[in-house]
């Protein structure tokens, strides 16, 4: 009898050590998965932040979610915010002269509640934009109409009558 306790005793001992490297390798194992998806997730967000025309049709809302959805994931969140950044500014300056004020607002709301002051945005992206130059080529033209018609476009756009008198002047250069 003492015998037969024993043993029973040893598998009983054994099979705890078993359990317990077993639980050891199912937790390691977990956290390498984890950790994998985790990677693996940022990557398709990323993927479908590059793929996506989100910015394009001035869906900022979308962008936000998926920046969030990255976030919780563990991804790089300057490099997220790099990317939609340039994405905007080009897509702002080109939708200057285009018929959607909508997504022309929702990109300046955008660079305004990212560090950009309504000065940067002119100086930067405005002025230099293929509708300024169309305001200055009406200008040099005498084309009252284009001229003034480009420059609505560029006051949808932000400009303020100094800078618009600037590229005015700038356009007999």
């Amino acid at each position: 009898l003492i015998n037969t306790n024993e043993r029973g005793r040893r598998k009983i001992k054994v099979l705890h050590i078993v359990c317990a490297i077993l639980f050891i390798i199912a937790s390691a194992l977990a956290a390498v998965v984890f950790t994998n998806y985790d990677d693996w997730k940022t990557a398709q967000i990323e993927d479908e932040l590059y793929n996506t025309n989100a910015i394009a049709k001035g869906n900022l809302d979308y962008i936000a979610e998926l920046r969030e959805e990255l976030l919780s994931h563990g991804g790089d969140a300057d490099k997220f915010d790099s990317y939609v950044l340039n994405e905007v500014k080009n897509s702002f300056v080109n939708s200057i002269g285009s018929d959607n004020s909508t997504k022309l607002y929702a990109y300046r709301n955008y660079l305004l509640d990212n560090g950009y002051t309504q000065d940067m945005i002119t100086q930067e992206l405005i002025i230099n934009s293929s509708t300024a130059y169309r305001f200055q080529e009406a200008v040099r033209a005498g084309n009252e109409n284009e001229a003034v018609t480009q420059l609505s476009y560029l006051r949808d756009a932000g400009i303020e009558y100094e800078d618009a008198n600037q590229l005015y002047k700038d356009a007999f250069r």
